[in-house]
């Protein structure tokens, strides 16, 4: 009898797949009994999984046992290595010129798996907008200085993604005036 164990089921950056055997009587157990993902035969009954996906384990018996039967097939679905990403925002004034900053509003995130399916989720506070100093909930920031600035993503697991934003409308110096004499 061949099992195959996930050690986590939560999300998780990479789990381990345990298998186990019994042999029937009278069969020689092989030195190298594991044989996962059809590699190689392994002494090994822990196989490191750091992608979701189909894994296998079969069974390395001796010549007179039909392996496949002793073949079990495992999707794994709850590894997320991939960050969240940002896929759009808006910013007021757009264009405009204006001493009182510009205000960026993110309006659209996605967590998928590179197949498309779900991620983990976002954390909790899942936003940075001063290179991971600090992390907020909030979707949007105010910045007083022109340029191009990167707002950080993260999920539960903390996989993170970079986002960048640019402008070039912000005035907060005051005009100067000169003033020359003139000796009539």
């Amino acid at each position: 009898t061949l099992t195959l164990e996930q050690s986590e089921t939560g999300w998780v950056k990479n789990l381990n797949l345990v298998g186990s055997y019994e042999m029937p009587s009278g069969l020689v157990r092989e030195t190298q009994p594991y044989i996962w993902n059809d590699q190689a035969p392994s002494e090994s009954n822990t196989y490191e999984v750091t992608a979701s996906g189909t894994y296998t384990l079969s069974l390395n018996a001796d010549a007179s046992v039909n392996t496949q039967n002793a073949r079990i097939v495992v999707e794994v679905r709850n590894v997320d290595v991939t960050a969240p990403v940002i896929k759009g925002h808006t910013q007021e004034p757009a264009s405009d010129w204006t001493k009182d900053g510009v205000l960026v509003c993110l309006t659209e995130t996605a967590d998928l798996q590179p197949d498309g399916s779900d991620g983990c989720g976002l954390h909790q506070k899942p936003f940075s907008y001063d290179n991971g100093e600090t992390w907020t909930d909030e979707n949007t920031h105010l910045y007083m200085e022109n340029g191009t600035h990167a707002i950080l993503v993260r999920d539960r697991l903390e996989n993170v993604s970079s986002y960048e934003v640019s402008f070039k409308n912000v005035d907060c110096t005051p005009p100067t005036v000169e003033s020359t004499e003139w000796d009539l």
